[in-house]
């Protein structure tokens, strides 16, 4: 037998589990509501096929038989929680208990198990059987949240005293044998229960068929549910993606050239006159050796010059590069040297790193041409409009490459789904660093609406914010989910929501939107139900901006980030790349006509992230990292990350690139970066012989990193405290972040007492 199919030893206890003992049950459907369990009941009939499988797998015995269905429900529960240590309760047998634990229904029993991927369903059975043998080890349900029973086997009092909120009971009659169901309804629908049944029932029958297959080889989808994610996945639109960004936005330029395009405290600009600048520009750009496949910098603050420059970049044929002017030095030199930028724009500040066709400062006049039609030559539907830098977990950035083609479907779609309106003005207040900048620069450029641009460092202060929506009368806007609570929380206590008025559209991504940041919302912006509307967006800049969304129409108990954009297609996939059915976690995986290109000079993490041909009728996906589920409805729920890149205000950051700066510093020995609290906040541990100071620490990564990355607390320590397999014990690290500082010695008294 090869070594990757050996079945691993497993681990099963019927003792104990130690204090902190994590919990182990099958995701609730919804938050359980306050007060008394609501238990309800369903019954599901293994069918005669099944049975007999079963059977020959049993031999026939009760107890087997119990033994065999308790595996199935670990197996299952493995399934749908990814966890490989497992915890389940089942009531004693009848004759090991006294009378009066009969009566009473106590003296349940926990069953501990180590279940991998490896392992077939044969050893699990066998394990299984090996530790509900072994001994009594009688106690109550500290942890468990699912028990399995067996009628006439187990203290029939047992349903009526637990309160585990699902209980599996299998009984046997003259009709056969059934699977009973209670479950507390506060935490699990009728339907979802259905859906565990019928996924039981499939890893029963296709277990029962080959024992010996690895439970990693066991999967759950069934045809039925191919076909329900097919639906949710019938995304296609007949879009028109054979044009460019640039051609869009000069078609809306010929259709109404005196129509307002830009107002900001400055003034205001027509379409007629941005289109003119940005196609003079373009032409000194090639002039300068600039066309199709290259690359331009654009290193300037928010302005009427940004615009200009990101337009005329594309005018040209070239795919622009946003560079924040705040980001450290060696930052922007390292992004001008990776993405070998043609040419930089500025506006007065010249970078370090030069451009093989230097710089070009916006605010010259002779950076202009003279001639102010669109030049000839340009990029088409499928060349690159332009290159994200992304947070990097081998220490340094990646840039991202989107085409036109992407870009034009990302925009055609929210126009459609939320539809500018003649007279809306839409807020461009994001980095044109973060992705969400691409639909606040070109969407109200295709519809021919307004964008209104506050002044650089006024997108952090809500007086501003509400400054901008009344005066300007803007009417769609975007908050990261952490910056909507700050700012909700400004206008709830200045009393300001009737300045907020013209506000018709907010749009909230970058982080996960909580159930309390839409309540907040309805509270203080739709009292009665009257107000803008909040939409939940997600995705990443690997798959152009956005990939679904959520109407937020209403509170509620959870907020998925919705369904699939059109012409975009979602998967969530188990380790081996396999479709899991609804109610299942796994990856979330992406395909369609979003995808980027990949990664610019980094063809090996392409195909690491972008992976081809991953089943049959899908020709190219991008793995996010994330943690996701199908819901009933056809929305998507987030579930968190499954490696080390969090979300901070909104930015991506792989916590790998700061622990590898940190690693940099001759003091540190090593270094593990945690986000913690809600929202979360970079906390990083440091070995080091000599504890260096905290503001030295912060001082050498701000001098490489953006200020977002750049961790607020510190603590150093001896060593890093490390797991049985040697690994950085992370839950270590995040109780000791929790521990309160040691109080300070207390001075001595003044009298010398």
């Amino acid at each position: 037998m090869a070594p990757d199919s050996t079945p691993t030893r497993n681990a099963a206890h019927r003792t104990p589990p130690p204090a902190g003992g994590e919990r182990t049950g099958f995701p609730a459907d919804r938050p359980a509501a306050p007060g008394e369990p609501r238990w309800e009941r369903l019954d599901v009939a293994l069918g005669a096929d099944l049975e007999r499988r079963v059977d020959a797998l049993s031999h026939g015995s009760p107890r087997s038989l119990h033994l065999v269905l308790t595996t199935a429900v670990i197996a299952l529960l493995r399934a749908y929680t990814g966890s490989d240590e497992l915890v389940v309760g089942q009531p004693p047998p009848v004759e090991e208990l006294p009378a009066d634990a009969v009566r009473a229904g106590t003296g349940a029993v926990v069953l501990r198990c180590t279940a991998t991927a490896r392992d077939t369903f044969a050893t699990l059975l066998e394990t299984v059987r090996a530790a509900v043998l072994a001994g009594p080890g009688h106690q109550d349900l500290p942890v468990a949240e699912v028990a399995v029973a067996f009628d006439g086997l187990h203290d029939p009092a047992f349903a009526d005293s637990t309160r585990v909120p699902l209980l599996f009971t299998f009984a046997r009659d003259a009709n056969g044998t059934a699977v009973r169901v209670r479950h507390d309804s506060r935490r699990h629908t009728r339907a979802g229960v259905e859906r565990l049944c019928r996924h039981l029932l499939v890893l029963l029958d296709r277990a029962s068929a080959d024992p010996a297959s690895p439970l990693r080889d066991i999967t759950l989808t069934s045809p039925q549910d191919l076909a329900l994610l097919a639906g949710f996945n019938a995304t296609d639109r007949p879009y028109d993606l054979d044009t460019t960004v640039h051609a869009r936005c000069a078609a809306r330029a010929t259709a109404q050239p005196d129509a307002i395009a830009v107002v900001s405290g400055r003034g205001s600009t027509t379409y007629g006159e941005l289109d003119r600048r940005a196609n003079a520009l373009a032409r000194t750009l090639q002039a300068r050796g600039v066309g199709t496949g290259d690359r331009v910098a654009v290193l300037l603050e928010r302005s009427e010059l940004m615009l200009v420059a990101v337009l005329a970049v594309l005018k040209a044929g070239a795919a622009y590069v946003p560079v924040d002017p705040a980001y450290p030095a060696d930052r922007v030199a390292f992004v001008l040297r990776d993405c070998a930028a043609k040419v930089v724009l500025v506006a007065g500040a010249v970078p370090a790193q030069a451009a093989p066709g230097g710089t070009v400062d916006l605010r010259d006049p002779s950076a202009y041409s003279p001639v102010t039609t669109a030049p000839t030559r340009t990029s088409g539907p499928g060349d690159p409009a332009y290159v994200i830098y992304t947070s990097g977990s081998t220490g340094t950035p990646k840039g991202v490459l989107v085409e036109h083609r992407s870009v034009v479907n990302r925009l055609t779609w929210m126009q459609e789904a939320y539809p500018l309106r003649a007279g809306d003005v839409v807020l461009q207040k994001t980095s044109i660093s973060f992705d969400v900048s691409v639909w606040e620069l070109f969407w109200w450029m295709f519809e021919g609406a307004t964008v209104c641009l506050p002044a650089p460092g006024d997108e952090r202060d809500p007086e501003a914010i509400i400054d901008a929506v009344e005066q300007h009368r803007v009417s769609v806007l975007h908050f990261v989910p952490t910056m909507l609570a700050a700012f909700l929380d400004y206008v709830a206590e200045t009393g300001e929501a009737a300045r907020l008025a013209p506000l018709r559209l907010v749009f909230a991504s970058g982080e996960a939107l909580s159930p309390a940041h839409v309540a907040a919302f309805h509270r203080v912006l739709r009292p009665g139900a009257t107000g803008p509307d909040l939409v939940n967006l997600y995705g990443p800049t690997e798959a152009t901006v956005d990939v679904s969304h959520f109407p937020c129409t209403e509170p509620g108990a959870t907020v998925p980030i919705g369904r699939p954009i059109a012409n975009t297609r979602l998967y969530v996939l188990d380790d081996a790349r396999r479709i899991q059915p609804v109610g299942v976690p796994g990856e979330l995986c992406i395909g369609g006509v979003g995808l980027a290109r990949g990664y610019l000079g980094r063809p090996e993490l392409t195909a690491d992230r972008f992976v081809e041909a991953p089943f049959p009728g899908e020709p190219r996906v991008y793995r996010t990292g994330d943690l996701a589920r199908w819901l009933p409805d056809g929305t998507v729920e987030y579930l968190g990350r499954a490696d080390h890149q969090v979300k901070i205000r909104g930015f991506r950051v792989e916590l790998g690139e700061i622990e590898h700066r940190l690693r940099w510093l001759p003091e540190v020995a090593d270094a593990a970066v945690l986000a913690l609290g809600s929202p979360p906040t970079l906390h990083a541990f440091v070995a080091a012989q000599e504890p260096p100071a905290a503001d030295r620490l912060q001082d050498a990564l701000a001098a490489v990193l953006p200020a977002f990355m750049v961790p607020r607390h510190f603590t150093v320590l001896g060593a890093l405290p490390l797991s049985p397999n040697g690994k950085v014990d992370r839950g270590r690290l995040a109780v000791l972040a929790a521990e309160p500082a040691p109080a300070p010695a207390p001075a001595p008294a003044r009298d010398g007492r």
